[in-house]
């Protein structure tokens, strides 16, 4: 067997290499022994976060006993905000961050020790920070009517609260001069505002989110639809040639449907006609009018009470069968707050002693009024009643 033989300098080569390599692997282990171990600080155990009106407050607790300092960013990293967080209260680190601009924002949260050495690992958050085209889509409640009651007595009457709505508020000049301010609940349906003299607005309060750090408000409008009730007792009958009286049950004649009581017979009751007419007795634009039912107990959703129904109006009393000669006022249903058809609650019976109010969109003065009957809640056999009926004006 022929033997392989190397100069003594290449094996000599070859372990100096061998050491240099050796040397340079434990100087490279030994900057990672000299760093030691990474150390990763534990993340907030819970946060609660209060968005507002282009702000937002941050609040965190943690156990983690090296916790000492906290640094929140956002804005993709270009902003942040520091302070100290500790384990050693249960108060928790509150973080208020201001001008902030109104979108979804991201926030990361990252805990430190007190020397700002070793950190947790990042906890993002999403939150929904609120600004001016948040704002642009609150509404204020509606207010349906202002009535007045008395020269320096108006009645408001409230629409179904918008959702997320705490309460609205009211403006209004005093006989004095003096602003007066009211807060209206949620629940209130109306609203008296005594000693008034003019400058109605409102405006509601909002809070968007259980947590919300800010309460929001609706741009203020101004309410100028003031009306009062028509005088009931320039009321009369009146029907032309082709709308025949119909048929009213003894002395319950369409007379009671205007004698200002509600909770009591007589009423109008009538039979064999869809519709009537009758005269207001003054010219006027109508704003609006409330309905009542006529006061049966048991049967207040039931046979003979009216459901839907449409109304006529003209000027003058030279009006054609020709519903095209007439002004269209609008066409209306009664409601049932419950819906629940077999039963009448508290909250319809309620509703029935308020009447049912309808607003008019019409600038058109009429005086003589066409009633068309499209539906009952029951069948009555050819008969229908009407407890009362008021018309209001803003033309005054």
């Amino acid at each position: 067997m022929m033997k392989t033989t190397y100069p003594f300098w290449i094996t000599g080569l070859l372990l100096c290499t061998l050491v240099i390599s050796c040397s340079k692997m434990n100087d490279l282990h030994e900057i990672y022994l000299l760093r030691g171990e990474k150390v990763y600080l534990g993340q907030p155990d819970s946060i609660a976060i209060r968005p507002g009106l282009n702000r937002v407050e941050i609040k965190c607790w943690t156990s983690d006993p090296k916790a000492g300092k906290m640094k929140i960013y956002w804005n993709n990293g270009a902003d942040s905000i520091t302070g100290n967080i500790s384990s050693a209260t249960d108060e928790g680190a509150v973080f208020q961050i201001e001008n902030l601009e109104a979108k979804n924002q991201v926030f990361r949260l990252v805990v430190y020790d007190k020397h700002w050495e070793d950190s947790s690992i990042p906890l993002d958050t999403l939150v929904e920070v609120y600004g001016d085209s948040y704002l642009a889509r609150l509404f204020p409640r509606q207010i349906r009517y202002a009535q007045y009651l008395t020269s320096g007595s108006v009645h408001v009457g409230w629409g179904k609260p918008t959702e997320k709505c705490v309460a609205s508020v009211i403006t209004y000049t005093d006989l004095s001069g003096k602003t007066v301010k009211k807060t209206v609940p949620t629940d209130a349906t109306s609203t008296v505002l005594e000693h008034f003299k003019g400058d109605l607005n409102y405006y509601t309060a909002f809070i968007p989110a259980d947590n919300a750090l800010d309460t929001l408000y609706s741009v203020p409008e101004r309410f100028t639809k003031l009306d009062v009730e028509l005088d009931k007792s320039l009321f009369k009958r009146w029907n032309p040639p082709y709308v025949p009286y119909p048929t009213q049950y003894h002395h319950y004649g369409i007379e009671y449907m205007w004698d200002g009581v509600v909770q009591a017979e007589p009423y109008f009751l009538a039979r064999d006609a869809n519709e009537f007419t009758f005269d207001l007795g003054q010219t006027k634009k109508i704003n609006r009018v409330r309905q009542w039912k006529s006061w049966n107990p048991g049967h207040l959703y039931g046979a003979q009470q009216i459901k839907r129904f449409t109304l006529f109006g003209s000027a003058s009393p030279d009006v054609g069968a020709d519903l095209s000669e007439w002004t269209f006022l609008g066409s209306f249903q009664c409601i049932k707050p419950s819906g629940k058809p077999n039963e009448d609650t508290d909250e319809d019976m309620a509703h029935v002693l308020e009447g049912d109010v309808f607003l008019i969109h019409s600038d058109t003065p009429v005086r003589y009024i066409r009633y068309q009957i499209l539906e009952l809640w029951k069948d009555g056999g050819g008969w229908f009643t009407i407890g009362e009926m008021s018309f209001f004006t803003t033309d005054f």
